[in-house]
């Protein structure tokens, strides 16, 4: 069987932890177990919920970002970039509209970055 470019992008998400997480995280459970799933959080608390709910997920990490002025939004739009660049395509998952003028900025051509607001978007 002959592999397809298509077949060959991996693709990642990137969930914004900090704003509206029970919306974004919609879908989480249909997530196929080999796509990865980061989740960020700039409050410790939030986070924790979010790991118990998802604890049994392999495929789904979540990361505490020390709290600052868009600290989660800078963490992400950084690993985003560094993923874009390798050739992956990127959902990032949030609430905040700055994600989609991020989206359509960083990526002009191949649509291998997508601001949605939900996972199950990603599907």
């Amino acid at each position: 069987m002959k592999t397809t470019k298509k077949q060959l992008i991996k693709k990642v998400i990137l969930i914004d932890g900090d704003n509206h997480i029970r919306e974004g995280e919609k879908g989480i459970h249909n997530i196929p177990k080999n796509q990865e799933v980061k989740v960020y959080f700039s409050q410790e608390g939030a986070k924790s919920n979010f790991d118990k709910r998802t604890k049994n997920r392999t495929n789904v990490s979540s990361y505490y970002v020390k709290p600052g002025n868009q600290a989660v939004d800078n963490r992400i739009k950084s690993e985003a970039g560094q993923r874009y660049s390798n050739g992956e395509s990127v959902y990032i998952v949030s609430q905040d509209k700055g994600f989609s003028k991020y989206a359509k900025k960083k990526d002009n051509a191949g649509k291998k970055i997508h601001a949605v607001k939900s996972v199950i978007d990603t599907i």
